[in-house]
């Protein structure tokens, strides 16, 4: 069976000022992070504040899907058949290798209908670049951010977002959780505050009705 991957970031704001402030760490941490890899056998997609995709647009110079829900989201999942789906945070950093690892990890399990494969994490300071070890690490039952999901059979109805990263192992039912050793992903420390649309976005309940609420308040 053939991999067809997508790498989601969510990186949706209510305002400019927001977007502008996130700007820096998606240019210089994640951006450098997926130009760099090895195997580029992957679509990136961004969910985005629709108002803000001239702005994105000419400040990221590497391609990408621009979506503006969840919705859409998991539309394009189908319509593309994408059976493999990794989502990355906005502000974190990856080797070189990871998607390479990613398919090599999964390859010889694409007959099982569902397979999890997540990263143990490493801390990086977005200042000085000093990295260390996270001291609490994910493990079977509790999946780290650096996560991809595997389903065999279409249509899709499992999305990276759809529950929390922590929570994917216990409330979804997998043939095979595998977890990767540290090493592959750096979670960046920095002093930018999570704001409420960013923080609803983590929780995967970002809507638009969201927007609308926003615009006619």
């Amino acid at each position: 069976m053939e991999i067809k991957h997508i790498v989601c970031t969510r990186f949706s704001f209510f305002s400019k000022e927001e977007l502008i402030q996130r700007l820096p760490l998606l240019k210089e941490i994640v951006i450098p992070s997926l130009k760099k890899q090895t195997n580029q056998n992957f679509t990136w997609a961004i969910i985005i504040n629709w108002d803000h995709l001239d702005i994105i647009t000419e400040e990221i110079d590497y391609d990408f899907v621009p979506l503006y829900s969840m919705e859409e989201y998991r539309a394009l999942v189908n319509i593309q058949g994408f059976n493999l789906q990794t989502r990355h945070d906005s502000d974190d950093g990856l080797s070189e290798d990871y998607i390479q690892k990613i398919h090599d990890a999964v390859t010889p399990h694409l007959s099982k209908e569902r397979v999890l494969i997540h990263f143990k994490v490493m801390k990086m300071d977005y200042k000085s670049g000093r990295k260390w070890a996270r001291e609490r690490q994910y493990n079977s039952k509790t999946a780290s951010m650096f996560l991809t999901i595997y389903q065999r059979d279409k249509p899709i109805d499992l999305f990276i977002y759809q529950y929390s990263h922590d929570q994917m192992p216990k409330v979804v039912r997998f043939q095979k959780i595998i977890t990767m050793p540290i090493g592959d992903c750096f979670w960046v420390m920095h002093n930018f505050q999570n704001h409420k649309s960013e923080d609803k976005l983590r929780r995967g309940d970002y809507s638009i009705n969201d927007r609308l609420k926003a615009i006619s308040s």
